[in-house]
C-alpha cells in the first residue's frame, strides 16, 4: 500500500503495533482515522463468518447426518475398549455405559447413597467385633465429652421417650439386661411386650 496524502496520514502507532517504514507510526485513513492493516484484519474476520454461517444454513442437514456418524462411531469404540488395571489384572470391560469386572473404584460404577451406608455400617461392624476392647473405649471417651451437652441431652431424652411409649426391641432389651438376662429371645421379648401394655392399660383404668 502506497502513501497517498489526499486520503492517508500517519498517526499515532495503533494496537497492534503496525508500523509504516519504521517511522513509529501507523498509516491511516483520513475520514475513519482507522490503521490501514487493522481495518484488513477485521474485513476478512467479518468476511469468514458471513460466510461460515451461509455454509451452516445451506448444509444443516449434512452436518447434523455427519454429527450423528461421529457419535455411532465413538460409541462403538468406546463400547469395545478395555482398560488396564494398575495392578497388571485383565483389564475392565465397557457395557452400558458402565466398567464392569475389576477392582480398581476409580473405573467401577459410581455406587448410590444408600450402598455407600451399607457398606460403611458393614465395615464399622466388622471392625467393633474385631476391636471390641478399642471401640468400647472410644464410645466411652466420646459420651464422656458429649453427656454434658444441652442438645445430646435433649436428644437422648426424646429417643428414650420414643422407645418407652412405641416399646420397642432395644428398650424392652434393656429392661432384660437390667433384670440380669444374657440371652434374649423374639419371644421374650414379645411377651414383656405384652406385659407392660397390659400393665399401663390397668393403669388407666384403676
Amino acid at each position: 500500500m502506497k502513501f497517498n496524502p489526499e486520503k492517508h496520514y500517519l498517526g499515532t502507532l495503533c494496537k497492534r503495533g503496525h508500523e509504516w517504514e519504521n517511522s513509529g507510526k501507523s498509516l491511516r485513513y483520513i475520514k475513519s482515522n482507522q490503521c490501514i492493516k487493522c481495518l484488513k484484519i477485521t474485513n476478512n474476520s467479518r468476511s469468514q463468518k458471513i460466510m461460515r454461517e451461509i455454509y451452516l444454513e445451506k448444509n444443516k442437514e449434512k452436518i447434523k447426518l455427519h454429527k450423528k456418524l461421529k457419535y455411532k462411531k465413538d460409541r462403538t469404540a468406546k463400547e469395545n475398549k478395555t482398560q488396564k488395571c494398575q495392578c497388571g489384572c485383565e483389564g475392565f470391560v465397557y457395557k452400558d455405559n458402565k466398567f464392569i469386572s475389576g477392582h480398581n473404584s476409580r473405573l467401577r460404577p459410581k455406587m448410590t447413597p444408600n450402598e455407600k451406608n451399607r457398606k460403611a455400617y458393614i465395615y464399622n461392624k466388622q471392625y467393633q467385633q474385631k476391636n471390641s476392647q478399642k471401640a468400647k473405649e472410644w464410645k466411652e471417651k466420646w459420651y464422656k465429652k458429649n453427656k454434658n451437652k444441652p442438645s445430646f441431652k435433649k436428644k437422648n431424652r426424646d429417643a428414650a421417650k420414643k422407645a418407652s411409649d412405641e416399646l420397642n426391641d432395644s428398650y424392652i432389651k434393656r429392661l432384660y439386661r437390667e433384670q440380669g438376662f444374657k440371652k434374649i429371645t423374639q419371644r421374650m421379648i414379645q411377651l414383656k411386650r405384652m406385659q407392660i401394655a397390659i400393665e399401663r392399660i390397668q393403669k388407666q383404668f384403676s
